[in-house]
C-alpha cells in the first residue's frame, strides 16, 4: 500500500486531524482542538505545513509537538501506525 494512502487512512480512521492554513489564527486553532477534546477525542493531530510540525494532543494539558526529526505514532488510538514527520511533509508536497 502506498504510504500516502496509509497516511490518509490513518487520518480517516481517527477522524480528528486539522491542517493549519496560513489564514488560521492561534485562537481559532486552539478552539478547534478544544472542541475535539471536549467531544471525547482520544488524540488530535494538528498538522502545520508552514512550521513543518505535527502537534499531538492527548488532552488539553498532554501536548507534544513533533518536528521533522520525529516519528508520529498512533499509540493506542491507531495501533501500529508510525510515520516520520519528514515523510508526511514529503507526501504533502507530492499530492
Amino acid at each position: 500500500m502506498a504510504r500516502s494512502v496509509q497516511l490518509k487512512q490513518a487520518f480517516s480512521f481517527i477522524g480528528i486531524h486539522e491542517f493549519v492554513s496560513p489564514s488560521d489564527s492561534v485562537g481559532y486553532v486552539e478552539e478547534k482542538v478544544t472542541e475535539w477534546i471536549e467531544a471525547g477525542a482520544r488524540m488530535v493531530w494538528m498538522v502545520s505545513p508552514k512550521l513543518r510540525t505535527v502537534t499531538v494532543y492527548r488532552s488539553l494539558t498532554r501536548v507534544s509537538t513533533l518536528t521533522e526529526e520525529d516519528t508520529l505514532e498512533g499509540d493506542d488510538v491507531v495501533p501500529g501506525f508510525k510515520i516520520a514527520i519528514a515523510e508526511i511533509f514529503g507526501i504533502m508536497k507530492k499530492d
